[in-house]
């Protein structure tokens, strides 16, 4: 191991040969959190590599443990406690008009609609828009709303405060049909949050929050547009700004698509790459093709559609921006196999390999330095399902020399990618495949589990009976900073991933609309510690964690009617209600109905503990329609 991390060895190599001996602190004792704050009165845009750049140039970054500490005091210091990726963060730079009158459509929200899985519905965007309208009544309430677009265009989202006692502030953040974060869109005190994007033909989700309390309304307007597209190989010259930039680029096989930016001495860009739903894949601050801090990207992927979105740190300019494809099969990690590999340059780098799992196997995969000429300092390694959606992914392992992550994974194929994040060199990419391990678990349950060793992880299979909203919560007991994906244990796809929770006090939070059938919740430390957890997954009908008490989510105004019995079956279909009738009538009986009041969560009044010898269903009737969906069963 070189005590000088190797991408700031060769921008700094004086600094290293002398020892970096800029500093007399002790690298234990020294306050991170401090040096950012004395360094840079704006951290607003300070970017984790420019940060640990400044820092490997004063001296103080002499071991991966200094790295870690670092990283991790950057996280509090700029992220604060939403700990989404710094390129996927918009914050408003000009103020907008006030919001006068809605657009063609108002949808206002109907609670309970806290999570993806329960967002209240729009219809397709036309170029008219729609504007979604609500109110925060707490601090940490969120709120959430669903729209489609048909076919390519820019959608710009504003969120204001609007009416008598209007919301002061908003965030909002924009997910992709599985659950997947696309951008964040966030306000400061004089400014609020709005985002613009163009997006392929789509359903999309807005989750919005408030700072404090109010009304509020959120315009989503759309314009009819091509995606630009970029050449397989050759030039074009783009004009890039602090707005996003998106671009679109087609492989027609598996091949290396190399993207090189020159802004000259004042644009300073960010590179974002996107799968086909627009799910984040990677970031690239600073390519080491450029010399004036322009992104750009050398990925390995296999043949498909992808998107680019490039933006700025601050200024406006014109970009000479040049493509190249060359063709050449993604090369395959078999089970308990290795594979030897170079990350060339540096941040742009992005190292795909094609994964075959058969049958379900419990996969663990890693990214190691190799040799001692050149070996990687601070790799990082993302798995992906087969349309390269995030599944999870691995900074640190527990002693800071590489990376370690994976699940219990059905059949199919997935990418796992060792990338240029943090550093370059040589590295070793390893599988290994043991039997499937997974703890059976239902919607609407707290189930405990651990990780007894360090660098581990843990499946969970979570049986969904019918279609609903769920939202998945590791609430950390011992275990210090939880990571959770969702994968669909039928067609390996993966229904979102996340690190740290962007809404509520979960440790880390995946939600989304699941259809019937096996899901797999795989739950693992960010850096590869070990401890204890419980995971809750909140649904339409649920026992509170701590009581038992039987509780219920669904929109205010509809009635829920209570189904008991002693016996479960496969499923069955009664039009006009949605979802599936899953419990015996010849041996139970029917309740209510109930009114589902306005905060959208029911309170049965009596607890239900687990093996109680019947089984809870519920029927959620809107009488405004004559319809309704069944709930979740809770056993």
């Amino acid at each position: 191991m070189t005590s000088c991390h190797s991408r700031i060895a060769r921008t700094l190599a004086l600094s290293c040969s002398l020892g970096l001996l800029t500093t007399t602190l002790s690298a234990q004792s020294f306050d991170f959190r401090s040096y950012i704050h004395k360094t840079w009165s704006d951290t607003s845009a300070l970017s984790a590599h420019k940060f640990l750049e400044r820092a490997a140039a004063d001296g103080l970054l002499k071991s991966n443990s200094d790295r870690h500490r670092a990283k991790a005091a950057w996280s509090d210091v700029v992220l604060g406690g939403r700990r989404m990726r710094f390129a996927q963060r918009v914050r408003a730079t000009k103020a907008m008009d006030p919001i006068v009158s809605p657009l063609a459509a108002a949808v206002p929200e109907r609670e309970y609609n806290g999570s993806i899985g329960f967002a209240d519905d729009g219809v397709a965007l036309t170029p008219a828009g729609i504007q979604f309208t609500g109110a925060i009544g707490a601090t940490g309430e969120i709120d959430s709303f669903k729209f489609k677009t048909v076919v390519d265009g820019t959608v710009t989202i504003t969120m204001q405060g609007q009416g008598s006692t209007p919301l002061q502030r908003g965030d909002f953040a924009l997910f992709n049909e599985r659950g997947h974060l696309i951008y964040f869109g966030e306000s400061t005190t004089t400014t609020p949050a709005t985002l613009s994007l163009d997006v392929p033909a789509g359903t999309y989700y807005i989750v919005a929050e408030g700072v404090g309390t109010g009304s509020y309304g959120i315009n989503v307007a759309f314009a009819i547009k091509t995606i630009t597209a970029l050449p397989l190989s050759g030039s074009i010259n783009p004009t890039l700004s602090p707005a996003l930039s998106m671009f679109k680029f087609v492989l027609p096989s598996d091949g290396t698509y190399s993207i090189t930016i020159n802004g000259g001495a004042n644009i300073d860009s960010i590179l974002v790459l996107h799968s086909s739903m627009l799910s984040y894949m990677f970031d690239v601050d600073d390519a080491s093709t450029s010399a004036n801090y322009d992104a750009g990207l050398k990925a390995r992927l296999p043949g498909g559609t992808y998107y680019v979105m490039l933006t700025t740190y601050g200024n406006t300019g014109p970009v000479a921006l040049t493509t190249s494809f060359t063709a050449g099969a993604v090369p395959v990690l078999s089970c308990n196999a290795s594979v030897s590999g170079t990350i060339p340059g540096g941040q742009e780098d992005f190292d795909a390999y094609r994964v075959v799992v058969s049958p379900t196997q419990d996969l663990t995969l890693s990214v190691m330095p190799r040799g001692t000429a050149q070996p990687i300092g601070d790799p990082y390694l993302f798995v992906y399902d087969r349309e390269c959606n995030e599944i999870t992914e691995s900074d640190d392992d527990y002693n800071f020399v590489g990376s370690i992550c994976g699940g219990t994974l059905p059949t199919g194929t997935y990418y796992a990618a060792s990338t240029g994040y943090w550093d370059y060199g040589d590295y070793t990419i390893a599988s290994k495949c043991q039997a499937s391990a997974t703890t059976k678990t239902y919607p609407g349950t707290t189930t405990g589990g651990s990780l007894p060793a360090i660098d581990t992880h843990t499946t969970f299979l979570v049986e969904v009976g019918t279609p609903a909203g769920l939202e998945f919560q590791v609430n950390e007991n011992t275990l210090p900073d939880a990571q959770i994906g969702i994968v669909d244990a039928a067609t390996g796809l993966s229904w979102g991933y996340n690190d740290d929770s962007w809404f509520g006090n979960a440790g880390a939070e995946v939600d989304g609309r699941l259809a019937k059938g096996n899901f797999h919740a795989i739950v693992k430390e960010y850096a590869g510690d070990s401890g204890t957890f419980d995971l809750t997954i909140n649904a339409p009908m649920f026992r509170a964690q701590t009581t038992n008490l039987l509780r219920g989510l669904g929109k205010n105004g509809d009635f829920a009617i209570l189904i008991l019995s002693t016996n479960t079956t496969s499923g069955l279909a009664i039009p006009p209600f949605g979802g599936f009738l899953e419990l015996d009538l010849t041996t139970g009986f029917v309740v209510g109905p109930v009114a589902i009041p306005g905060i959208g969560e029911l309170n049965y009044g009596f607890a239900f503990p687990p093996n109680s010898g019947v089984a809870l269903q519920s029927l959620h009737f809107d009488v405004t329609v004559l319809g309704g969906e069944f709930t979740n069963v809770l056993r």
